[in-house]
């Protein structure tokens, strides 16, 4: 799943980017180029970040609480600084709830 997401990501060939916790089912996760994403560590997100900076996708869903739990706060603040520099020209934000991210975040 994330392998494939990846490699969509390096081919620019994702229309959008789901990330959720493995608990929850992603919001598209019956369509093979919904670019679902389970980030199980800091180094996962490290790379999902990497490849989401240089990717034009029209959405992004994030969705879980747990979805950045084996991640370290520096790590997502990388990830977001990362999703910040996509080259889209337009993008939907798609978010269920955000308790869990803000907790990770702190203050």
């Amino acid at each position: 799943l994330n392998q494939n997401t990846l490699r969509s990501l390096k081919n620019d060939d994702l229309p959008g980017l789901w990330l959720c916790d493995s608990a929850t089912i992603c919001a598209c996760e019956d369509d093979d180029d919904a670019g679902n994403y389970h980030p199980g560590s800091s180094e996962e997100l490290g790379w999902l970040g990497h490849f989401a900076k240089r990717a034009r996708f029209g959405v992004f869903g994030l969705s879980g609480d747990d979805t950045f739990k084996n991640c370290s706060e520096r790590s997502i603040h990388a990830f977001f600084e990362d999703l910040g520099e996509c080259s889209y020209s337009k993008v939907s934000l798609m978010v269920a709830d955000l308790t869990g991210v803000a907790d990770k975040l702190g203050p």
